[in-house]
């Protein structure tokens, strides 16, 4: 069975592709990578995206997102290719902060960071 990947929301009228979360503390640039990801699987299916946004659904707010840059896009571009070339034995950097607010810190084997929601 394939592992489909789905999209949240695509306004058509609006051309807004929308993702939704429960709650954004903080915005990461991983967040913005699943959103231009899924812009630009949209545009090759044919699909035209004017506007970017995510969802808050804890506080009901909507939060606007710029369109990518050339240079945006670039940087996307190199993220897919290390992440592509990604080595799991690989030393990686730790984010603490993050660390400790992820859901599978416990399982995580490159960081003794206890979750927070433990």
């Amino acid at each position: 069975m394939l592992n489909s990947r789905k999209i949240d929301v695509y306004r058509k009228k609006e051309k807004m592709l929308i993702e939704r979360k429960y709650q954004l503390k903080q915005i990461y640039q991983g967040h913005i990578y699943q959103l231009w990801g899924q812009m630009f699987c949209l545009q090759e299916m044919g699909y035209e995206v004017a506007a970017l946004s995510f969802y808050e659904q804890s506080t009901n707010k909507m939060i606007p997102v710029a369109m990518p840059t050339e240079k945006d896009i670039e940087e996307f571009g190199r993220f897919i290719r290390q992440f592509h070339n990604f080595n799991p034995v690989d030393e990686i950097d730790i984010n603490p902060n993050k660390c400790r607010h992820c859901i599978y810190s416990n399982l995580c084997d490159k960081t003794d960071f206890e979750n927070v929601y433990i």
